[in-house]
Parts: C-alpha cells; structure tokens; sequence
C-alpha cells in the first residue's frame, strides 16, 4: 500500500466517524504518514487533521510536535483518558504501544 492510499485511508476513516490506530516500528514511518495528512489536508484546505502523537518528543518530527501529547501535559489520568479519546486518529511506534497501551485500552478503535 502506497503512502498516499493510507493517508488517504486515515481520512476516509475519520471522516466515517471510525477511530485509527496508526502504527509503524521507526518513528520515521509513523510521521511520514502523519506528514501526509498534515499535507492531504493543507492541499483541500480542510482544517488540520485531529490525530495525536505519542512518543519520545525527541524522536518526533518536528512539523508533528504540535500533534504530540507532550504538549498538552495532563495532569491526572482522567486528564490522560480525555486527551486519548478528543482524537480519532492515535499515532505511536510499535514499541510505543505497551508504553502508552493502557490509556488506548479504553477507548473502543
């Protein structure tokens, strides 16, 4: 599958009202779809894509930073459960899964 056509999936799933889990094993992988969304939706001038980024803010791509959950800092888990719910499209590295699995168990995908 071309990177174009997950992108693409990610939004059409989106906009179905159907939650994403993107997963990828480098960091890289998962930001270079993430990269296209931001692109995709620039492109047909819709609003930024709701997705949030979990991981190593410093493995992050720097155009996705804003996405990350670094930035938005909750401070107790119902904070942590609301942030992972608000976005239909969740975005970490294999590995990130059984570090922030948890909070993803919760909310249906």
């Amino acid at each position: 599958m071309l990177m174009e056509d997950r992108s693409e999936g990610c939004m059409s799933w989106r906009t179905q009202g159907k939650s994403v889990l993107l997963t990828s094993y480098t960091h890289s992988a998962v930001d270079n779809i993430l990269l296209k969304l931001l692109d995709t939706s620039a492109k047909a001038n819709r609003t930024s894509p709701a997705f949030l980024r979990l991981g190593n803010i410093d493995k992050v791509h720097p155009a996705v930073r804003p996405y990350s959950d670094a930035t938005d800092s909750p401070e107790t888990v119902r904070e942590l459960a609301q942030l992972y719910a608000s976005r239909p499209v969740v975005a970490t590295t294999c590995l990130g899964i059984n570090q922030y699995g948890a909070g993803l168990v919760a909310r249906p995908l």
